[in-house]
């Protein structure tokens, strides 16, 4: 994952630019709120934010990146929040956002993948995020330590939610996501498990192309307790 690290240090306030943009408003915000909202179906129609499926919760943002989503739980409500992120630099922005609006965040910088932030912290949330996260494991033992790594911190009964790039998205829609801003570019083809593949994303005055995202592989055999994390995949097929 060192790769991850560089590459993000050196795009940090172009990525966190890239936050503003439509496609992440309008689709990976609202995913989020759908996702949250399905895990407590009963109470009400959407909101314009993200809500909470249970009061004051206590949460762990992998992959925070700047912390936008860290910052967005504890507005509604999140009791604590802990953001985790490869990226110096990122982690970097996201403690200068709380320090221009305090709001009760913290920021570590650590790697998903083999997670260790102590013994105090095992079993202590109940909601872990993973957004765009488990796309970078690069082979299946990284991918099966970040499972590992939010079922330790998660309490008993807790749920770990996030969003992921699908894997079965077919190459020639690669290039449809431009007029949003993006396309998404293959590195192999045919793709096999652990393939990669780049966003590129366009700003208005640039273009910046993150790091390699990789095709999640199947990861191996995994314990009875991480088997009952994993949630049934679901295609989504968006009307054109």
């Amino acid at each position: 994952m060192a790769a991850t690290n560089a590459a993000y240090d050196d795009i940090a306030e172009q990525y966190k630019d890239s936050k503003k943009m439509d496609f992440r408003e309008f689709v990976e915000h609202h995913t989020l709120h759908q996702v949250l909202a399905k895990t407590h179906p009963d109470l009400g129609p959407a909101l314009p934010q993200p809500w909470l499926p249970i009061k004051e919760p206590a949460i762990l943002d992998l992959a925070c990146g700047e912390g936008i989503y860290s910052r967005a739980m504890k507005r509604v409500g999140a009791r604590e929040v802990l953001g985790v992120d490869i990226s110096r630099e990122m982690v970097a922005l996201a403690e200068k956002a709380e320090a221009a609006e305090p709001l009760g965040c913290q920021f570590v910088v650590g790697d998903a993948s083999k997670l260790d932030l102590g013994v105090e912290h095992e079993g202590r949330y109940d909601i872990v995020l993973a957004m765009w996260l488990l796309n970078y494991a690069e082979n299946s033992e990284q991918l099966e330590g970040m499972v590992a790594s939010a079922f330790k911190c998660l309490k008993p009964g807790g749920r770990l939610i996030g969003i992921n790039d699908w894997p079965g998205n077919p190459l020639e829609s690669y290039q449809l996501y431009q007029p949003y801003g993006f396309v998404k570019v293959a590195g192999d083809a045919p793709r096999q498990p652990a393939s990669t593949f780049e966003w590129r994303i366009t700003l208005p005055d640039q273009v910046h192309r993150p790091t390699p995202y990789t095709l999640n592989p199947k990861p191996r055999a995994l314990s009875p307790q991480l088997l009952a994390l994993s949630p049934k995949p679901q295609a989504l097929n968006p009307e054109p």
